[in-house]
């Protein structure tokens, strides 16, 4: 697709769901807090996920995608209302805008969020800020 702020595929949903269960079933999560993207297909398994092992997900500005390809902008939109679950409270009600970045640009947000999730933490994220 050419919309990097897509929603779920099935397959996308199988695997969510299959996280969600093995979390509940074999993870231990005392203590943890459970943060995600505000990209929607992030939103969905985040929903998905958290919904097995009784999680609050707070959406996270700078978990997004990586956007350094396509010469386009993403907006993303605040989506309260599909997720009234979700902590929003540190993304804006207005959505945000995000341009594409330079490498140095990134590696610093990631530095950033790194430093501001507490030890015990579960990140639904992208594919390069997940490896980061």
């Amino acid at each position: 697709s050419e919309d990097v702020d897509d929603g779920l595929s099935e397959f996308g949903e199988r695997q969510a769901r299959n996280v969600g269960v093995f979390f509940a079933e074999e993870v231990d999560l005392t203590g943890f807090e459970f943060f995600t993207s505000p990209f929607l297909r992030c939103l969905q398994t985040s929903e998905i996920i958290s919904s097995r092992c009784g999680m609050n997900p707070i959406v996270m500005p700078q978990l997004r995608e990586y956007l350094n390809h396509g010469g386009r902008a993403a907006e993303v939109i605040n989506r309260k209302g599909m997720f009234p679950r979700m902590d929003w409270s540190i993304f804006p009600d207005e959505g945000e805008v995000y341009e594409e970045e330079f490498n140095e640009t990134f590696l610093h947000r990631m530095h950033e969020a790194y430093h501001l999730l507490p030890e015990k933490s579960v990140v639904c994220t992208h594919g390069l800020p997940a490896l980061v």
